[in-house]
């Protein structure tokens, strides 16, 4: 599972360096603040940097 989590986590990444802000991009975070949320295994710094790009 961490593994899923940790390409979820690039790929959101690579969507914020490429400048891209999609709907599945969205629902691909929203999934992962859940998992954060009831894990506790995401590093919320990363959460900071998207908050920076919603438009």
């Amino acid at each position: 599972m961490n593994k899923d989590i940790n390409h979820l986590i690039l790929f959101c990444d690579e969507m914020i360096a490429r400048d891209v802000y999609t709907k599945e991009f969205q629902d691909i975070k929203d999934i992962l603040k859940d998992y954060d949320a009831s894990n506790k295994l995401i590093d919320n710094q990363k959460y900071n940097r998207w908050e920076m790009i919603k438009k």
